[in-house]
């Protein structure tokens, strides 16, 4: 009965939204956290791996896309309606004006080049395991190795 009372005393028309309850929250249910501004909004195709690569002013952008397999993603092939500064997924990274680009490579080339860098790294650990030095400053066996030999695990 009250609110027919305010509702007269204003006048005709629609309540003031000050005066009307809010029923609704705004924020939506997938918006609860905190928002990654690097998501990638779009379809992603599953046949390639997505970075972000900072465009800096050393050309990281142009080496990587030039001298490597990745190449740069654009607003209509994700089917986004970013309001980019042109057709480049991009995305600001600081507050001096440096922008972070959406990169795509091939999985295939990916896993191959992920592989290739893993097997060097595992044969450095092999020469850090056997620790057979023998190389600038220290000759074989002048090293120190632990009683139980040198063990590298994964964590």
């Amino acid at each position: 009965m009250s609110d027919q009372i305010e509702l007269e005393s204003r006048g005709r028309g629609r309540p003031s939204r000050k005066e009307q309850e809010r029923t609704e929250r705004r924020r939506r249910e997938n918006h609860g956290a905190r928002r990654d501004p690097l998501a990638v909004v779009g379809e992603k195709n599953p046949n390639y791996v997505y970075r972000w690569i900072n465009d800096n002013n050393h050309g990281r952008v142009h080496s990587m896309t030039v001298e490597d397999d990745w190449d740069v993603v654009s607003t209509e092939e994700m089917g986004s309606n970013d309001k980019g500064t042109g057709t480049v997924l991009e995305r600001p990274v600081d507050r001096q004006g440096m922008k972070a680009v959406l990169v795509k490579k091939r999985k295939d080339w990916y896993d191959h080049d992920k592989r290739k860098e893993q097997g060097q790294v595992d044969e450095l650990e092999e020469q850090i395991k056997h620790a057979d030095h023998g190389a600038d400053g220290l000759g074989t066996g002048e090293g120190y190795v632990p009683v139980g030999g040198i063990s590298i695990g994964q964590r």
